[in-house]
């Protein structure tokens, strides 16, 4: 299978949820069948460009359905991109703007009303909670930025 067949799915079941409430259904039970086939959680609605790739099949990924990923983003397994927390009670409203060229390492976490720039590289099992400028670096948990060589 190739690294984009559950970005395919995705994007199909997206298709399908603008037309009407059996378009909805129909993308519904493909998430489902993307996330037995792939283990994998593409919101139905998330504004993802086709020319991202998934490698290890996107294994573990989990994408928030309002979240937006630019073109060429490579994703490894197991990140996860979601709203953020109000108060510890309930998730907030804001989820991240991902730019182009982004890569994502293997467990990393962004969470929240943030944008990660152009260029930016996220490190493996890296939890980002604030914006990440165009070009630099965010590694640990938390996250601390820093510029790219």
């Amino acid at each position: 299978m190739s690294n984009k067949a559950n970005l395919r799915l995705a994007l199909v079941a997206n298709k399908l949820a603008e037309h009407g409430k059996l378009g909805r259904v129909a993308a519904a039970l493909l998430h489902q069948l993307g996330r037995v086939l792939f283990s994998c959680d593409i919101g139905v609605g998330t504004q993802i460009d086709p020319s991202c790739e998934f490698y290890h099949l996107g294994l573990g990924c989990v994408i928030h359905p309002n979240a937006v990923v630019g073109q060429n983003c490579r994703f490894f397994q197991h990140v996860t991109i979601g709203s953020g927390w109000s108060g510890g009670v309930a998730p907030g409203d804001g989820v991240p703007r991902i730019g182009n060229d982004v890569m994502l390492g293997a467990g990393c976490v962004l969470l929240g009303d943030i944008e990660v720039g152009d260029g930016a590289v996220i490190g493996a099992n890296a939890v980002v909670t604030k914006s990440v400028p165009a070009g630099c670096v965010a590694l640990g948990v938390p996250a601390k930025i820093g510029k790219r060589n």
